[in-house]
């Protein structure tokens, strides 16, 4: 089958996600590629491949469903394999959700009507035809693509700051998420993070049962991810009617949601779980140029809550040097 209608690029979240709604919608016979360049299960991409049991999902089970219409189908999948019996209000390991997208997967894979044939391999280039695509796949050969979907991920960190010396040394660590990275590391190294995201946290986590000493971590901005909380009162609803088309109005409906959680709850939590549902829909609606103001101005500042978006909303959290006492987010992806 080197001739299909679509080729899927990238076997993650995004990729999962395509070939499961095309598989449950399409209403004629359909060959698609779907190709991915990672080891492992379709449907685990880099954030959901990973084994650590403590490395969790920043949304609670309940709301993690593949399917709109089905929002238990997760934790209806968790209490089938054994790993919840609970009300599904847990923040569960990721490399449970990985094994979820990977039966979704397969289940899209084995549709009647979408003849899917899976390829481990890497896209090595891409050529636009007038009536289509050719995609070189290493070690398959060219497949003919009518149309081609990207679901490529988010592209590493870049490494250009990195001074070359430090780059050639095998203590540095370019890629967290490389199998074995950490090998090298012993029970007393001093280990030095650069950055204190969700990539940072997920790093602590692991190397806290490894090494002994403090784990350090720099940060141009001081700030680490906000954390969840149990027991939560329920998302705050949005009117649909007032979703916002520019950057400034979403700075203002963010702003307005969490001052009337905050005085409702007590808790600036339901205002964001309750935008969670339209965040799709929110950034379609924005215009190229504030996609780019919201990545470079605003991205950082949503994920942690700085006060420098939110204002006087939730407070700053403390700025600190090592994973002791810093907050410790229900983490990640």
């Amino acid at each position: 089958m080197n001739d299909v209608d679509l080729a899927i690029v990238g076997g993650g979240a995004a990729g999962t996600m395509v070939l499961a709604h095309l598989a449950r919608t399409s209403t004629r016979p359909m060959r698609v590629a779907f190709i991915d360049a990672g080891p492992g299960r379709f449907g685990a991409g880099t954030a959901y491949r990973t084994e650590d049991s403590g490395h969790l999902l920043n949304v609670r089970a309940t709301a993690m469903s593949a399917w709109q219409d089905q929002p238990d189908h997760f934790t209806q999948w968790l209490g089938t394999t054994g790993r919840l019996r609970a009300n599904g209000s847990e923040f569960v390991a990721r490399s449970a959700y990985g094994s979820y997208l990977s039966s979704v997967a397969y289940d899209a894979a084995n549709s009647d009507l979408v003849d899917t044939r899976l390829i481990h391999g890497t896209v090595a280039r891409m050529h636009r035809r007038p009536d289509g695509w050719t995609v070189a796949v290493d070690g398959v050969g060219p497949l003919s693509a009518t149309q081609v979907v990207l679901a490529i991920g988010i592209e590493p960190p870049s490494q250009k700051w990195v001074p070359r010396r430090l780059r050639c040394m095998p203590r540095y660590i370019a890629d967290p998420w490389r199998p074995g990275a950490f090998d090298a590391i012993d029970i007393d190294d001093q280990v030095l993070m650069v950055g204190s995201g969700l990539t940072a946290v997920d790093i602590a986590v692991t190397l806290s049962r490894r090494v002994r000493r403090p784990i350090v971590a720099t940060s141009r901005h001081g700030v680490m991810p906000a954390t969840h909380r149990l027991g939560l009162p329920r998302a705050l609803p949005v009117d649909e009617r007032s979703l916002p088309g520019t950057i400034a109005e979403l700075r203002h409906l963010v702003h307005a949601r969490i001052r009337e959680s905050r005085a409702v709850h007590g808790d600036w939590r339901p205002a964001i779980d309750g935008l969670r549902p339209h965040t799709q829909r929110i950034w379609r609606a924005l215009s190229d140029t504030d996609r780019v103001e919201f990545v470079r101005h605003d991205l950082r500042r949503w994920e942690t809550l700085d006060t420098g978006w939110h204002r006087r909303l939730p407070p700053r959290f403390p700025r600190c040097s090592t994973t002791a006492g810093c907050p410790s987010p229900l983490n990640t992806r």
